[in-house]
């Protein structure tokens, strides 16, 4: 199956490039092999990391704040394919609470979205239109 492509990402509050984690290492690896990112090293620093994929870059922080009280909306050329990576990316090790696709609506825009809630507490939603 093609990989669904990553259109734009913002933060559901802040800055999508300052979204707080606890331990940078364990996103990264999370990011990675559940959401196929990769880790931009001159864009990341010891308390700051930069992840990529596609059309959009995430920074993580070690910042203080709560990574349950954030997260971000992903758009996608296909939520269909996104749900199905995110599932595929999931191990025993790994619990994710994947949302079936459902139907939306921000800002006038029907969309259909499904939600993804990471190790981290980030909640994640990744959409397309209706």
């Amino acid at each position: 199956m093609e990989p669904a492509v990553h259109l734009r990402a913002h933060s559901y509050e802040g800055a999508i490039d300052t979204l707080p984690t606890v331990d940078l290492a364990a996103s990264a690896t999370f990011y990675a092999r559940a959401f196929g990112m990769t880790v931009d090293a001159a864009r990341s620093s010891q308390s700051r990391m930069v992840l990529v994929r596609d059309q959009i870059a995430m920074g993580l922080e070690t910042n203080g704040r709560d990574p349950e009280q954030n997260g971000a909306a992903i758009e996608v050329d296909d939520v269909e394919r996104a749900r199905a990576e995110r599932i595929e990316g999931r191990d025993a090790g790994t619990a994710l609470d994947i949302g079936e696709i459902a139907p939306g609506e921000h800002g006038g825009r029907a969309l259909r979205a499904v939600f993804d809630r990471a190790p981290d507490g980030l909640c994640f939603s990744f959409h397309t239109d209706a």
